[in-house]
């Protein structure tokens, strides 16, 4: 069995005791809906996923309100399922929203994280409909934020800089700029590893 596989049971056994536990809405209980959510997302049960994951929406919006910070993290994990079921209208209003919602004038680090995930998920997105110059913008942008709030060495700066590489050389047309992020990335991921693998 996966990870995936065995973690699944226990947390639908967690789920089921916390909602005797506490009945009704609860922190704890839209938490664990939305770390199932995206179990079941990774095992490919992504109708299962999304719907679990609107469950936590829902809870969380009723628990902090609709424009919470919490709230968008949800919208960014929902988006995330729905871009893999290629509902692209929805997964660019929902991330929309979510980056709207963690602008605030003084976001804490981790709505800097979270707004810079919704970008880079949305620069999927406009991948993914050719649409290569918004997707550099926003790639780049998540860049950005996530150098502003996380140390040098973080594997999510790395992945940025992955990502921006693939839009550059996708779009077919910036060989020669994609080469420096591709190479920061890679020297990154050996940092981390402590060693020479990729």
């Amino acid at each position: 069995l996966s990870r995936y596989e065995q973690a699944a049971p226990l947390l639908q056994r967690a789920l089921a005791l916390q909602r005797t536990v506490a009945p009704g809405d609860h922190p704890d209980t839209a938490s664990l809906l939305g770390t199932l959510g995206l179990i079941v997302a990774e095992e490919g049960g992504l109708d299962s996923a999304a719907a679990l994951q609107r469950q936590a929406l829902d809870m969380t919006r009723r628990l902090y309100g609709p424009r919470s910070i919490r709230a968008a993290h949800v919208m960014n994990n929902l988006a995330w399922v729905r871009l893999q079921q290629n509902r692209h209208a929805e997964t660019e209003r929902l991330l929309l929203d979510a980056i709207s919602m963690l602008g605030g004038p003084r976001p804490d680090s981790a709505a800097v994280v979270d707004a810079a995930r919704a970008r880079s998920t949305l620069a999927i997105l406009k991948m993914r409909t050719g649409e290569y110059e918004d997707a550099e913008r926003l790639e780049a942008a998540a860049l950005a934020l996530r150098e502003r709030v996380l140390p040098p060495g973080h594997p999510l700066i790395a992945l940025s800089l992955s990502n921006l590489a693939k839009v550059l050389e996708d779009s077919g047309r910036s060989l020669d700029r994609a080469l420096p992020y591709a190479e920061r990335a890679l020297s990154l991921r050996r940092e981390i590893r402590g060693d020479s693998s990729v």
